[in-house]
């Protein structure tokens, strides 16, 4: 008989629970090491994904490297993270010139691994236009503006519009992209656009965005091909915000200058007076446009007047006083009356024989007799060392001189004449012409006023 000691329940008891422990010390030595397992994949997945990253870096940071070089990198990418679409979209752009079908193969890689990423459509539809499947160039391309919606997809898709003679598809197009071109962008798009306009000016006005900068660029673009009359109607549609002010007033410099450059410089046969006077007046309505609406510091211009013949303002181009481009000139404001401001022309004894001082462009009556004043002074000298004034028609050498005679107070000189028949516009320039048998000047001199006065009527028929 079994004494209570030895009864088989109290035997069993011990055992159970030292089997349950070594039960909880293998369950955990198994989820122990089955997380460090899974730690090791994925810090090896970790490391893979981090030094394929580092292959496309380099290579993306390294356009211009040698092709084998690149290849080399990209491989490494994509062994290292097989599923990384970026590996493959950036290898097929690498050997679509040398290798387009291959290329092909590693786009449609990369569009499988990742299909709403824009770029893997874009890329596919580019290689299949270069082995000359149009269709279906047109089908990824769209796919590729169907996920972008940005404006390299849809210039894109006009450039393909354009051949394949889909004309409606391309003004679409062209016109969504110049809503979001970046700013280097803009003038490409613009040209393309003019082409397909064929100079049909409306139709290249009316895909033009709202968009500020887009409005400025093409009334550059406009003005340059001599569409002066359409620029200007452009510029007074402007709403010119504070931080595009500046770009509102070169546009207003644009239409002014191009205006007189087609008239007056431009080596073109067959330019009449007529035209002539409308290039003048529209620059003139440009140039006081801009002072009126955009803030330009500058002075309105009036037929028969001198622009600031005080010297009041910033010397701009064209309309405002232009030292000539080796001429030690410097203007010199009054710090109480800006009508005592002054102009001090340096000459230091090795300037040449010739020399333009400064000149303004300034509008005129065809045919009316003018006469312009010109008060001038030197502390050291007292006759004519040189300085003369003229009128001229701007390009053509001058019509009308007058050597300027200098005093320690100050003189006037006075230069009569009459304006050409039809010519609207007079070049006024100061300028040093060395007397013959003389040594080049060495002094300072100064101006303090230039004006005109209209002294005539024209005659009958002017």
């Amino acid at each position: 008989m079994l004494s209570p000691s030895t009864s088989p329940s109290l035997t069993a008891a011990p055992v159970r629970k030292a089997a349950a422990r070594r039960s909880i010390r293998y369950l955990m030595l198994s989820g122990a090491g089955l997380l460090t397992c899974i730690m090791g994949i994925l810090s090896l997945l970790t490391w893979r994904t981090m030094w394929a990253q580092y292959n496309l870096n380099l290579v993306k940071n390294n356009p211009a490297a040698e092709a084998s070089w690149a290849l080399a990198h990209l491989s490494d990418a994509r062994h290292d993270r097989p599923g990384l679409s970026n590996a493959w979209l950036l290898t097929a752009n690498w050997i679509s010139f040398r290798n387009p079908q291959k290329a092909l193969v590693y786009a449609r890689h990369a569009v499988m691994l990742d299909p709403t990423n824009w770029r893997n459509w874009h890329e596919l539809g580019m290689i299949e236009f270069q082995l000359g499947n149009q269709g279906q160039a047109l089908h990824d391309l769209r796919q590729a503006a169907a996920y972008n919606r940005g404006f390299l997809a849809h210039y894109q898709l006009a450039n393909m519009a354009v051949l394949l003679h889909d004309r409606q598809q391309f003004w679409t197009q062209i016109g969504l992209a110049l809503r979001m071109a970046p700013p280097l962008y803009i003038r490409p798009s613009l040209d393309i656009a003019w082409r397909m306009a064929n100079t049909d000016v409306s139709r290249f006005i009316g895909i033009l965005p709202a968009r500020i900068q887009v409005q400025i660029s093409a009334i550059h673009f406009l003005a340059r091909r001599n569409h002066l009359a359409t620029a200007y109607r452009m510029l007074t549609h402007l709403d010119c915000p504070s931080f595009r002010m500046t770009g509102c007033r070169h546009a207003a410099w644009s239409v002014t200058w191009h205006a007189i450059h087609h008239a007056y410089f431009m080596p073109r046969a067959g330019i009449t007076p007529a035209q002539m006077g409308i290039s003048t007046r529209l620059s003139q309505k440009a140039w006081n446009y801009a002072i009126l609406n955009f803030d330009f510091q500058a002075p309105r211009l009036w037929s028969g007047k001198i622009p600031d013949p005080r010297f009041r303002f910033p010397w701009r181009g064209l309309y405002s006083w232009v030292a000539g481009s080796k001429a030690e000139v410097q203007k010199i404001p009054s710090p109480v009356d800006p009508s005592q401001n002054r102009v001090r022309m340096n000459f230091s004894g090795y300037q040449p024989g010739s020399l333009r001082l400064f000149h303004a462009l300034t509008l005129v009556r065809p045919g009316e007799r003018y006469e312009i004043s010109i008060q001038a002074g030197s502390s050291r000298l007292a006759g004519r060392p040189g300085l003369w004034l003229a009128a001229s028609i701007p390009g053509q050498p001058a019509f009308a001189r007058l050597p300027i005679t200098l005093s320690p107070f100050g003189s006037v000189s006075e230069l009569t004449f009459q304006v050409p028949n039809k010519i609207p516009l007079l070049d006024i320039t100061l300028e040093y012409q060395r007397p013959l048998g003389q040594v080049p000047w060495r002094g300072t001199a100064w101006i303090s006023k230039i004006s005109m006065v209209k002294t005539s009527v024209s005659a009958p028929g002017n």
